[in-house]
């Protein structure tokens, strides 16, 4: 999650229309540190469910990821297209996102246990 925050707050920082180059590392940041953080939380909530719903716990984590990716989408698409011009509406998105990133890293940091002894 750190690694996607920090890909965001680059794109933030780079603005709306930089060189391609300057795009290309906080984009894959971006990337790579979402999908780490998908596999993460998801081994994170099946490991800690009981067995017995591991179903339930497995749609209840899906539903819940695709309406947090859906209402983002639509949040940053609104802060765009209510923006004073698109350099700022990209720019304000993406510090949203990278702010939101950042503080699920520390709430990770805080609440989710190193290891767990399921004897």
């Amino acid at each position: 999650m750190l690694v996607a925050g920090l890909g965001l707050a680059g794109w933030a920082v780079a603005g709306a229309a930089p060189d391609y180059a300057l795009l290309v590392a906080p984009m894959m940041a971006a990337g790579f540190g979402t999908s780490f953080a998908l596999t993460g939380s998801t081994a994170t909530v099946m490991g800690a469910a009981p067995s017995a719903y591991s179903g339930a716990a497995s749609a209840l984590f899906n539903t819940t990821r695709q309406i947090g990716s859906a209402i983002g989408v639509a949040l940053g698409g609104s802060l765009l297209a209510t923006a004073t011009d698109y350099d700022t509406g990209l720019r304000i998105s993406m510090a949203i996102g990278a702010l939101a990133y950042l503080a699920a890293a520390g709430l990770a940091w805080l609440c989710v246990p190193a290891s767990s002894d399921k004897s």
